[in-house]
Order: C-alpha cells, then sequence, then structure tokens
C-alpha cells in the first residue's frame, strides 16, 4: 500500500490549481492507505461546500471540486469518474429520510501516485426541509 503522508504534509491548505484528474487513469489493482491528517484535510474542505447545510439541490458538483483540488476523484466502482444522480426529497424527520444516503468510493489521483482509497468514503445524506431546501451533511470516513 502506498502512504500518502508526505503528500499530506506537503499540500497547502489554499492550493487551487489542482491536476487535471480526469487525464490520470485510477489503477483500482492498487490500494492507497489515506493518512488521518488527510483524511482531517478533506473533511474540512467537504465542511466548507456544506457550511450554509441547507440548499436548493444537493451540491455534488461543489464537493467533488473541492476534493479534486486535493487529487481526490469520486468514482464508480470500474474506476471511472462517478457519474449519476441521487433520489429521495423525504422531509426531515419521516423515517424514510434516513434512507436518503450515499457513500462514494474515493481514488487518489496523482501521476505516479494514483490508487483506491481503501480506507475512507465520501458519505452524504440529505433529506428536505418544509421550506424546500434540502439540508445536507457530509464527511469522509
Amino acid at each position: 500500500m502506498t502512504n500518502i503522508w508526505k503528500l499530506a504534509q506537503t499540500k497547502t491548505e489554499t492550493e487551487t490549481d489542482p491536476i487535471d484528474v480526469g487525464t490520470i487513469p485510477v489503477n483500482m489493482d492498487k490500494s492507497i492507505a489515506l493518512p488521518a491528517s488527510m483524511r482531517a484535510r478533506l473533511n474540512r474542505a467537504v465542511a466548507e461546500v456544506l457550511k450554509p447545510t441547507y440548499f436548493d439541490k444537493i451540491p455534488l458538483g461543489p464537493v467533488f471540486e473541492a476534493l479534486a483540488k486535493l487529487n481526490i476523484q469520486v468514482i464508480q466502482e470500474d474506476g471511472t469518474p462517478w457519474s449519476g444522480f441521487l433520489m429521495g426529497g423525504k422531509r426531515c424527520g419521516d423515517p424514510q429520510a434516513s434512507s436518503q444516503h450515499a457513500d462514494f468510493e474515493l481514488a487518489y489521483r496523482e501521476p505516479g501516485k494514483n490508487g483506491l482509497l481503501v480506507n475512507a468514503v465520501l458519505s452524504l445524506s440529505w433529506c428536505k426541509m418544509p421550506s424546500e431546501n434540502y439540508e445536507v451533511v457530509g464527511y469522509i470516513s
């Protein structure tokens, strides 16, 4: 397993010009362990996007972009970039709202150092408020 500890130490919080992760194929045979310090940085990036908490739509694009700035890409089971949509408009407090949850696989993508993150996923959950806005909670587990 590749340890990206040194990469976590060298990236700055304000780094804004990520590589084009879409051009680097994910090596699904390579497992990468996400260090705790990098998990904390990813969680701060997700929290910054979801800080308002209430949205007229689920902000997948901005969350994915925040992760991409740290060379993390949300992927499908075959290693390709995630593509899809989320369903569910149950009201907050409705017992069925608890099923409105998605876990997304993640890959670290940088030239020469890319692969599936084996100890981390992006978890998102959402429900609809009486205002018709979505309450969205997300984190890297």
